[in-house]
């Protein structure tokens, strides 16, 4: 399986996997009541693409977030690190409307904290 489409819901995102570019997006609302769920699949869909290709571009456009799933986007940035650190090369892109203040202080937050490549863009359309 080179591609995956996992369907988000109104508060879950959804998760595009393409093996062959290495890319793995996450978009949509992340108000999860068990965004542990969530983070922990992505988290393993990710160690299996490294298995197959040992870069990867994350990228992120969220139009919501709640403090509960911040705290677990914070986690899963912080394992991604850990991979990275296995001669892993793994880059965050974190895509944000331009009106999004409270998306875009929280992305600048992560960047501070995150020892990873991580690029912020601003634009229209998240």
């Amino acid at each position: 399986m080179k591609k995956a489409f996992i369907n988000g819901s109104k508060y879950s995102p959804s998760i595009i996997e393409d093996r062959e570019s290495g890319k793995f997006e996450i978009s949509g609302k992340a108000m999860m009541n068990a965004p542990e769920l969530f983070f922990e699949l992505c988290l393993d869909r990710i160690k299996e693409c490294l298995n197959y290709k040992k870069e990867i571009e994350i990228e992120i456009k969220l139009s919501a977030i709640n403090t509960k799933n911040s705290k677990w986007i914070f986690y899963f940035l912080k394992q991604l690190e850990k991979l990275a650190e296995k001669e892993n090369l793994i880059t965050i892109k974190w895509k944000t409307k331009i009106k999004s203040d409270l998306i875009e202080e929280t992305a600048e937050d992560f960047k501070e904290l995150i020892k990873l490549p991580f690029k912020i863009e601003r634009s229209q359309r998240a």
